[in-house]
């Protein structure tokens, strides 16, 4: 039992020196100089702190499993342990239902609803949610509330129900001000610049991408602070802006003590690359995204892998390189599959029908085109949809009359 303690009170400090590094906290401090030395711990103990969350479950010892899980999983998450993860809330959540601590049941839930949300099952994410909002209303929690909303937010955007996807994230970000719960409110800001980007509002978007930015830099937060920065810099991109949005990817993956976590490193570099591609700065948007790839393989983000590789090939288009781009999309179409996608999928068919028209694979190319328009179709994208099928049936119609 002193050694479950233990481990509970070491993985606690670790977690509040890397996620709260801000916050006075004099004995996290005493025992971890940075938020390097915190993440290094958590890394090296992982797996010892998930078989005692387990072990402490199957001792019917519910509360310190509910402790070690709600304390574990959020780190495990982070770092793409997701199965681990997992399995760990589950055996929590059960412990918090046999001892009836309904508000940790919330917590628990909320944080098992991010981790099936990474894992691509939107439904059962949304469904934990939303139970972890109704048990926190019931308890008249109204800070736990807020935050299971704000993550409800990001599972609505991942099934591109944008405006639900923003009244949560809204409701959320007044209900955590009113708390005094700042960083909270900031988090919940950026995650609607994120839904409002998806949606082309790209103007609304930067202010509350600037407003957030502001808050974490206040706050101590260099994590947050640098992620505002590179989706502050996808919007200038989408503006058109390039040199300025060059600029603070730059910032946002130099920035000390910031994107330590290599998953939240690799999408930063992903977006970079992106926005290196628009710029005309081919090679070193080659560069950056194979840096990028090379940290979802290891870690087994399939989605993340996909997006990396289509973006490469889009590379090989801005050269007219078309036959190289051809496998890599390939690639990207098969990690989509896996990866339970729709939209990206369609996304990523639309640029192989463009290659394979460049190669005069006529017949190849309509057919991903009418596939890629049936699942925007799917996925609510009308506009896009619409655009595609315009587009399809010129193309069948030169081909016709060529024939």
């Amino acid at each position: 039992m002193r050694l479950l303690a233990h481990l509970y009170r070491m993985s606690t400090l670790a977690q509040k020196k890397f996620f709260s590094p801000a916050k006075a906290n004099p004995a996290a401090e005493e025992r971890f100089a940075d938020r390097s030395s915190a993440l290094r711990w958590l890394e090296e103990e992982q797996y010892t702190l998930i078989a005692a969350a387990l072990w402490a479950h199957s001792a019917d010892d519910h509360r310190m499993s509910v402790a070690l899980s709600a304390s574990v999983s959020q780190f495990l998450t982070e770092l793409r342990s997701l199965d681990e993860a997992e399995l760990v809330l589950r055996a929590g959540i059960r412990s918090s239902r046999v001892i009836k601590d309904r508000h940790n049941e919330a917590s628990l839930l909320s944080l098992l609803g991010i981790v099936l949300r990474d894992k691509r099952k939107l439904g059962k994410s949304v469904r934990a949610h939303r139970k972890a909002i109704e048990i926190s209303r019931r308890l008249k929690n109204r800070k736990a509330t807020a935050r299971a909303l704000n993550n409800l937010g990001l599972s609505l955007h991942e099934q591109r129900k944008f405006e639900q996807a923003v009244a949560a994230h809204a409701e959320a970000a007044r209900a955590l001000k009113r708390a005094g719960d700042r960083r909270g409110a900031g988090q919940a800001l950026s995650n609607i610049a994120e839904t409002l980007v998806e949606q082309g509002r790209t103007a609304e978007a930067a202010r509350y991408l600037r407003k957030a930015a502001t808050i974490f830099k206040k706050e101590g937060d260099p994590r947050s602070h640098a992620q505002a920065l590179g989706t502050l810099a996808k919007v200038l991109r989408h503006d058109g802006d390039l040199a300025q949005a060059v600029e603070l990817h730059r910032r946002a993956l130099g920035m000390v003590d910031g994107l330590l976590i290599p998953h939240e490193r690799a999408i930063e570099l992903a977006n970079f690359g992106g926005t290196l591609t628009m710029a005309g700065e081919l090679e070193e948007a080659l560069t950056v995204l194979q840096e990028a790839l090379d940290i979802f393989r290891p870690l087994g983000d399939r989605r993340g892998e996909a997006m990396v590789l289509g973006n490469m090939a889009l590379i090989y288009h801005e050269q007219e390189r078309w036959e190289q781009a051809l496998p890599l999309h390939t690639l990207a179409l098969e990690a989509f599959v896996e990866s339970n996608d729709d939209h990206a999928l369609a996304v990523e068919l639309k640029h192989l029908g463009f290659a394979l028209l460049e190669l005069g694979l006529n017949t190849e190319a309509l057919e991903n085109l009418e596939l890629a328009t049936t699942l925007f179709q799917r996925t609510g994208n009308e506009r896009e949809a619409d655009q595609l099928l315009d587009f399809t049936d010129q193309a069948r119609r030169r081909f016709t009359a060529s024939w």
